[in-house]
């Protein structure tokens, strides 16, 4: 802990404390230093008794808090992992969109939402047939959409992937992105 000495302004080294016997190494003048600074506001007082009062029985987390937070995070990620499928895109099942005038091709999965990022890849020769395609998910599924017709089957990969909206990051008690 450093303390600002009010007759020079300096910062001056307070108190110290390390972990001990698990504690790691203090990297030598080489290494990249990884360091955290954490403001921390602290009275020193003569008191001879003093009370704190915590929110929570604990300002430790215990090992089993500590597993609990690694099997949600754990979760998250196999949550947010993209996964990966091929698909065959029958030629008779495009429908145009009488708003957009667009062609649609709909995909219904249960497991995907609007919060979902799908990407299609179609290899060269598909890609021309798709001419300037798109994909958009949906609860329920998603589409891909093409301007012209395609006229033959197309077969393209598919990337589903789950992203983090602001209000699931907020709940979660993270920073609103």
């Amino acid at each position: 802990m450093f303390a600002i000495d009010p007759d020079t302004k300096e910062k001056v080294l307070y108190a110290y404390t390390n972990a001990g016997t698990e504690a790691e190494y203090i990297n030598n003048s080489t290494t990249i230093n990884n360091t955290k600074t954490i403001d921390i506001d602290v009275v020193i007082d003569n008191a001879t008794e003093i009370t704190v009062e915590l929110a929570q029985p604990s300002p430790y987390a215990t090992k089993d808090d500590m597993n609990q937070f690694k099997k949600k995070i754990e979760m998250q990620q196999l949550e947010y992992t993209p996964r990966y499928e091929t698909i065959i895109l029958n030629v008779n099942n495009w429908v145009q969109n009488e708003t957009t005038q667009n062609y649609e091709y709909s995909i219904t999965d249960n497991k995907i939402t609007a919060n979902h990022l799908v990407e299609g890849y179609p290899d060269l020769e598909n890609q021309k047939r798709l001419s300037n395609g798109y994909t958009e998910s949906f609860d329920g599924g998603y589409k891909i959409i093409t301007s012209e017709l395609p006229t033959e089957n197309i077969t393209m990969n598919i990337s589903i992937q789950k992203v983090i909206s602001n209000t699931e990051n907020t709940e979660e008690g993270g920073e609103q992105i």
